[in-house]
């Protein structure tokens, strides 16, 4: 019990003791970039997929996403700045 009350009381003060608070702002722009990041990757795999399962049915889709999902998603990750998506 008093090892929980103990990592209880940890965790509680290692999180309110967080000097860095984010500003509105701040969290505006980052839910915009956001936006726009997950909707150009939903576009540029979307569009892909609809092309590939329209072209070989879901095989060739699913082939499509395993082998080049990656590759578009660092695409998207490069215009918009590393470590977005």
């Amino acid at each position: 019990m008093k090892k929980y009350v103990f990592t209880t009381l940890l965790a509680a003060t290692a999180l309110l003791a967080n000097p860095y608070e984010s500003k509105q702002d701040e969290i505006d722009e980052v839910t915009a970039i956001g936006k726009k990041a997950s909707s150009a990757l939903l576009k540029k795999l979307g569009g892909n997929l609809k092309n590939n399962l329209k072209a070989g049915g879901p095989k060739q889709a699913f082939d499509f996403c395993s082998n080049n999902a990656y590759a578009l998603t660092q695409e998207v990750d490069k215009a918009f700045g590393d470590n977005v998506s």
